[in-house]
């Protein structure tokens, strides 16, 4: 079995994980309104749904170091947040 690739699986979403961020928030304070809407594929379909400017949302990607000469040592994967209403470029 040589580098044999699975099939991605979406994990189920956990309830008790949830009701744990919100007590968390809760408890701290914070002001959260929890949305609930069917899933979305891009920034500009989770705004409409929201009701809210694309700006008021950010993107999140996992971008994996493949250079010759890592930027940190150790560190393969960075997790980069953007607005949601700006594009990224890998170049």
């Amino acid at each position: 079995m040589a580098d044999e690739k699975k099939e991605w699986v979406e994990p189920a979403e956990d309830a008790a994980t949830h009701e744990k961020i919100k007590a968390l928030l809760t408890e701290k304070g914070v002001e959260f309104k929890v949305t609930e809407h069917e899933p979305v594929r891009t920034c500009e379909e989770a705004a409409t749904v929201r009701g809210v400017s694309l700006d008021s949302g950010a993107k999140a990607m996992l971008l994996k170091d493949s250079g010759k000469k890592p930027a940190r040592e150790g560190v393969e994967y960075y997790l980069a947040i953007m607005s949601a209403s700006k594009r990224f470029s890998s170049k």
